[in-house]
């Protein structure tokens, strides 16, 4: 319930206020080592291998740290949450020239297509609220779109009923002042 409640208190504090200071450099490998030791204990008890693969050094990108550490702890706390017992959860990171693409993949129990373009609706939920076996109310996932849209970034999600999903987040490496995006790889 607790969760839920700072849920409901970011969601509303994102829409009503300017955001933090959006241009701090945030080393997106740290974050990443921080964000698995810190999830590790959950991943342990579903048996589930938390790992990071990159092969850029000090990866940076421009933005709020804070909020960067929020939006990927929910990403992976869903891939532990929807992730097969005894499976992964692999994030990685990549260089499309102007932006980073971050993955983290399940091997779950995945996403039916249509119900992929519901995800990012605000109180949508793919479970249903009588089966529900996880807690919220479904605005974790727009928070985490709109912090991704601050950051002039993007989050797209793959899924396969009974083989997983990802979520891509692509992050641009220089806002270059303003108005710089990250654009999706087709």
């Amino acid at each position: 319930m607790t969760n839920t409640v700072e849920e409901l208190l970011k969601f509303a504090q994102l829409q009503s206020e300017e955001p933090e200071s959006l241009d701090e450099k945030v080393l997106v490998d740290r974050v990443f080592e921080q964000l698995l030791s810190s999830l590790r204990a959950e991943g342990d008890q579903k048996g589930i291998e938390l790992a990071f693969e990159s092969k850029i050094e000090s990866p940076a990108v421009p933005g709020s740290e804070a909020m960067l550490k929020d939006l990927f702890q929910h990403i992976i706390e869903n891939a532990v949450a929807f992730g097969e017992q005894g499976g992964r959860v692999l994030v990685e990171l990549k260089d499309r020239g102007e932006h980073y693409e971050i993955s983290v993949a399940d091997d779950g129990i995945g996403i039916s297509e249509d119900q992929l373009e519901k995800v990012f609706e605000r109180f949508y939920q793919v479970e249903k609220f009588m089966t529900r076996t996880h807690e919220g109310f479904g605005i974790g996932r727009t928070l985490r779109d709109h912090i991704a849209e601050l950051h002039g970034g993007y989050i797209r999600l793959e899924s396969e009923p009974g083989r997983g999903t990802t979520c891509f987040v692509g992050l641009p490496k220089d806002m270059g002042g303003k108005g710089a995006t990250a654009k999706p790889k087709d």
